[in-house]
């Protein structure tokens, strides 16, 4: 067993992703604009310049800081008082701790978003540390979110899982060396992610499992 557990947050510890979708919506409303599949495709699992990127290239008359913005205030609202947990969340959170494992969530989120979403669901107390994509310069597929979080555990980032449900998230745990494992939630593993080193499993349940069988 590794020493490190680093885990996404939204769409994978948390069922956020359809309130990012919705949040997404009110922004588009308010600007008037039309948001397509292509375009909630290549913003999931984003942050900092590449979703600003992503956002002028899609709507290049308008600010995207002020939508990046807005988008995060309107999430922040919707995740106030209630946070949807995924599949398997606390089972696999006790099971790291009583194994002795370090805990980190490493999230494209600000880091206010993820001490809310933390504190609200009852979670926070599992984890030995938080990165937000705040703090590191170049954003998921780039493997610094991850090798933040487990320098700040002090593990190596090759005796780490990485648990992640995008496909930007999923290079970024391959780019650290870490093990990564894939539970799909909005967007199916792509043949590229086929072929490599990630292991795929329906929910986070079913990981502790193969954790706990010596598999990985």
């Amino acid at each position: 067993m590794k020493k490190g557990a680093i885990f996404d947050m939204d769409g994978l510890l948390f069922d956020t992703e359809k309130l990012f979708d919705i949040a997404w919506h009110r922004v588009a409303d308010k600007h008037g604009l039309t948001l397509t599949q292509e375009f909630f495709n290549t913003s999931r699992g984003t942050s900092g310049d590449v979703m600003l990127r992503n956002l002028k290239s899609y709507f290049p008359t308008k600010d995207p800081k002020i939508l990046l913005n807005e988008l995060f205030e309107n999430t922040a609202e919707l995740t106030r008082h209630q946070v949807p947990l995924k599949k398997g969340v606390f089972e696999i959170l006790s099971f790291f701790k009583e194994n002795g494992l370090k805990i980190s969530v490493a999230s494209s989120s600000p880091l206010s978003m993820i001490q809310n979403n933390l504190q609200v669901s009852k979670t926070e107390c599992y984890f030995d540390v938080i990165a937000s994509g705040q703090e590191v310069e170049h954003a998921k597929p780039s493997p610094e979110i991850f090798l933040l979080a487990a320098k700040r555990m002090g593990v190596d980032a090759r005796d780490c899982y990485v648990f992640e449900d995008g496909i930007h998230g999923v290079h970024a745990g391959v780019n650290a060396g870490c093990t990564t494992i894939m539970i799909p939630d909005m967007l199916k593993p792509t043949q590229e992610i086929l072929n490599m080193p990630v292991h795929i499993y329906k929910d986070l349940l079913e990981a502790k499992a193969a954790i706990e069988t010596g598999i990985l």
